[in-house]
């Protein structure tokens, strides 16, 4: 009976807390907005906009939820999107240069002695080429000279053209292994690829087959060597290289321009911004033509004494100037990713004026799934309050399970209402207990503490009985 007492009293004195711990319910948020979709898919996309990073109240947008229209939590995602790449390719022609041999000869001549490096890279013969191939000669190497390197772009293929008869100039079966080094001296040679060109006619010669491409592995160089492995050399008309470059697409940026505010120490000025706005970028609008101006950014914080110091972040210089007549200014800078609810900028001359600040950040892309066409984007909480919640934004393989990468790049985007709908009324205070319910529970607690006495006591005179047994 009193561990029945007992386990309601701990019930009614731990109802308040446990009932705190819940999940977020929509009048817990300041701003509430309404995201549309077609309703054909469970999981979609919204690159979210600059307003719900002014309404969060948290770090890493820690505050936001998406709700079903009812009031229920969904599952989301929140990241940022990596970067994508764009993958440029481009033809080029090359110069050949043959080496000819006398029967018996070795196939490695020196090239040194035939071959002349220009300041610029480029290869000439240091005498003058035979026009024609020389009488009782044979090919034993072809030099390709590919061209002026071009930054970031990587060699990845060759490309034949198709041999032709000596005497009739028509299309010819061929068929040879061709071993592809790589230099950038003509003396250190890496073997970069192996490979078979054939081009062969059907027997009916309608038809002709051709493999006329050598796919090239990693290596570096401008030169190229060209050795039979097996099969006749061949002398081709031309041969084309096929280059790759990778470039990162720049993703979209949000910016926000912040209005300056003094602060507490002179040439300090505080621009207020968002806790979940992690900028990436800044620029600085200096307010006065022909300046140059030096500029600590930081942070306030408090010291043991009650008293404000300014902590420094970061530091760099800007201007606006005239040249010849036209102004030029500072742009973008890129700084290390800084979240700040306030910013401070600490000027080199106090009696400038206050520059306007610009941050620039990378948006979260939110995934969610959305039953219906409608669901609720939730922001702007107590932060005590979304401590206490036992839901979170869920991993991508919980909210999207068995989506590749490319299906998460392609996902339906939705659409978001910047009109915030009406908060929700507060919920109603509790009633106040009635006379007889107030009695029951004080009755409940005056039961509780007699028998808590009573144990008690009776623990206190077992241990007296044991006391004068033993003495």
């Amino acid at each position: 009976m009193s561990r029945l007492i007992l386990t309601l009293v701990w019930l009614m004195l731990a109802g308040p807390t446990l009932a705190s711990s819940a999940e977020p319910q929509p009048q817990d948020f300041s701003h509430r907005y309404t995201l549309q979709a077609s309703g054909d898919n469970g999981v979609v996309a919204l690159t979210l906009p600059k307003e719900v990073y002014m309404a969060s109240r948290m770090p890493d947008l820690a505050d936001l939820r998406v709700l079903r229209p009812d009031g229920r939590a969904l599952p989301f995602h929140l990241h940022i999107p990596p970067a994508r790449e764009d993958l440029s390719s481009t033809v080029r022609d090359t110069t050949l240069f043959p080496i000819w041999v006398e029967p018996g000869q070795p196939d490695n001549p020196s090239l040194r002695l035939t071959l002349s490096t220009a300041t610029d890279g480029s290869l000439s013969w240091t005498s003058a080429p035979p026009a024609v191939k020389p009488d009782s000669m044979r090919l034993s190497t072809l030099i390709i000279d590919t061209g002026t390197p071009v930054e970031a772009q990587q060699l990845r293929r060759l490309q034949f053209s198709e041999p032709l008869d000596p005497l009739s100039k028509q299309p010819m079966d061929y068929r040879a292994t061709v071993a592809v080094s790589r230099s950038d001296d003509l003396q250190q040679w890496d073997l970069v690829a192996q490979q078979t060109l054939s081009w062969l006619s059907s027997s009916q010669g309608e038809a002709r087959l051709r493999d006329d491409e050598i796919e090239l592995g990693s290596g570096s160089g401008r030169y190229l060597k060209l050795e039979w492995r097996d099969g006749e050399a061949l002398l081709f008309d031309a041969i084309q290289t096929h280059w790759q470059q990778r470039s990162n697409i720049e993703a979209a940026m949000l910016e926000l321009q912040l209005q300056p505010s003094p602060g507490y120490f002179t040439g300090d000025y505080r621009y207020r911004s968002s806790p979940a706005l992690r900028a990436t970028a800044i620029s600085v609008a200096l307010a006065e033509s022909n300046t140059v101006l030096p500029i600590e950014f930081g942070s306030y914080r408090r010291s043991r004494q009650g008293e404000w110091l300014f902590r420094s972040q970061l530091h760099g210089t800007f201007y606006r100037l005239l040249r010849d007549g036209a102004e030029h200014a500072s742009g973008r800078v890129r700084i290390p990713a800084w979240a700040s609810e306030e910013w401070v900028l600490r000027l080199a001359d106090p009696q400038a004026s206050p520059p306007v600040l610009q941050l620039y950040w990378q948006p979260h892309q939110l995934i969610f799934v959305i039953q219906g066409q409608q669901a609720v984007l939730a922001v702007g909480a107590d932060p005590d309050q979304v401590r206490r919640w036992r839901s979170a934004p869920g991993s991508l393989e919980q909210v999207a399970p068995g989506y590749s990468r490319e299906d998460i790049e392609s996902l339906e985007q939705a659409t978001l209402q910047l009109q915030s709908i009406p908060a929700l009324p507060p919920p109603q205070p509790a009633k106040e207990p009635g006379p007889d319910r107030r009695l029951l529970l004080w009755a409940v607690l005056a039961i509780g503490v007699l028998t808590l006495a009573l144990i008690s006591w009776a623990l206190f005179r077992q241990l007296n009985g044991a006391d004068e047994a033993s003495s």
